[in-house]
């Protein structure tokens, strides 16, 4: 109520008088929050400089990228195409689409990352921060050497904790092995725990087992019950590298 007056009165009077009582509206108001955007395919891999997706929401909203009002609202079919800036290195790139309504509810963000990749590495297969290489190289090569010239010179041999740590962080492994050619290929050199050398002739590799590993196969370790398995012998195999 409003319009509360206070007035000198006798102590036996009361202490306020009230005129003109009117009832307001409540200081409680309801706030639709605004649905998290999706999109209807969320790309991972690129080689351009642009890359066109499809943002689904809440109709009359408009879409945000990194914080930036992308011009576009969500039409009467619930959805908008967007084009997003991957523009300059090769690399990840990291994007978050938000949606906001025309009273500045904004939504919770829609994170993701796009790799963009060098078209001129044609001698292997890069998939997040993992690459292997396309060619198999004698156990006495510099495997350093071979991840930065195939690769660029951020790159060098991976190691097996980075695969364990890549599948504790609910990573998917078959994306993985079936991005990296790694089904095909069956098996690449990499290190343990910085190791490349299981003794002096056997060098570390991953295996693609699928859970079925070989009785006469060594594993040192596995990963998801032998999907992958830590093996370790001599001779040529692929080179698996990681992004530093």
């Amino acid at each position: 109520y409003q319009d509360v007056i206070m007035t000198s009165r006798h102590i036996t009077s009361a202490m306020f008088g009230i005129e003109d009582l009117i009832e307001t509206d409540s200081c409680e108001s309801s706030v639709e929050p605004t649905e998290k955007p999706t999109l209807t395919t969320t790309p991972t891999t690129t080689i351009d400089d642009t890359v066109e997706v499809e943002v689904n929401g809440k109709v009359g909203t408009s879409v945000f990228v990194n914080g930036v009002d992308s011009g576009k609202t969500i039409d009467s079919t619930g959805k908008v195409k967007v084009v997003l800036d991957t523009s300059g290195d090769d690399g990840e790139k990291n994007f978050s689409i938000t949606l906001k309504d025309d009273k500045g509810n904004e939504s919770e963000a829609l994170s993701f990352t796009i790799l963009k990749e060098n078209p001129s590495i044609i001698d292997g297969k890069i998939f997040k921060n993992f690459a292997i290489t396309n060619n198999r190289y004698d156990v006495n090569t510099d495997f350093d050497a071979i991840c930065k010239q195939t690769f660029g010179n951020n790159y060098l041999q991976a190691d097996w904790e980075e695969l364990k740590k890549y599948y504790n962080d609910g990573f998917s492994m078959n994306d993985l092995v079936e991005n990296l050619n790694l089904k095909e290929f069956n098996a690449a050199y990499l290190k343990r725990s910085g190791k490349t050398n299981y003794s002096s002739r056997r060098k570390y590799f991953v295996s693609y087992h699928n859970h079925n590993k070989p009785s006469n196969y060594l594993a040192h370790e596995n990963i998801n019950n032998y999907f992958l398995s830590l093996g370790s012998w001599w001779g040529s195999q692929h080179i698996m590298c990681s992004k530093k």
